[in-house]
């Protein structure tokens, strides 16, 4: 039995994070499980934890994770990639209408976040859903 107190939920175990990372970039590809049925009905994968350090934007890394990403998606058979992007994102927002990617919905989300001090915090808000063929 070990002595040590059990972890707390870091941010990577709970969505995004807004802390520093030592990644160039970083991209998941779902599905989360409990979405299994509804995509493959869809026939959508989605693109999920998208992010590239600050110090390394603007030299086409989100494009490439992006094509990266897709061209999975498109492996596994399906027609239509999907992402959700915080509303007070433009940047990023604007990169995915570039792509070809199209604002459907919103929805309000939220995931617990990792501070600097190594606490927990809830961050809330509204995310912008996004979807292109393929």
């Amino acid at each position: 039995m070990s002595s040590h107190p059990p972890r707390a939920p870091r941010a990577a175990d709970s969505g995004p994070s807004r802390r520093p990372s030592t990644e160039l970039g970083a991209h998941h590809l779902g599905p989360r499980r409990s979405e299994t049925k509804r995509i493959a009905r869809e026939r959508a994968g989605t693109l999920w934890q998208l992010a590239v350090l600050p110090a390394l934007q603007s030299r086409g890394l989100g494009r490439l994770l992006i094509q990266a990403a897709e061209q999975r998606i498109s492996s596994r058979g399906l027609r239509r990639a999907e992402l959700a992007v915080e509303e007070d994102n433009p940047r990023a927002r604007a990169l995915y209408e570039h792509l070809g990617y199209v604002a459907y919905d919103r929805k309000p989300d939220a995931w617990d976040e990792e501070g600097p001090d190594g606490s927990i915090r809830r961050h809330e808000t509204t995310c912008v859903l996004m979807r292109r063929s393929l």
